[in-house]
């Protein structure tokens, strides 16, 4: 079985790249990560 490392707080948020989306991590072993990311429009007052 694979090892889980958490690594939501590697990057702060200046360092991301990515805008209006959010990244959903499915599974992560052994170094080898399965990832999905979607994007949506920002809306405002949210």
């Amino acid at each position: 079985m694979g090892n889980w490392r958490n690594v939501t707080n590697t990057f702060s948020e200046e360092r991301r790249h990515y805008s209006n989306t959010y990244l959903e991590i499915c599974e992560v072993y052994d170094e080898a990560v399965e990832v999905g990311v979607f994007s949506a429009v920002a809306t405002k007052g949210l």
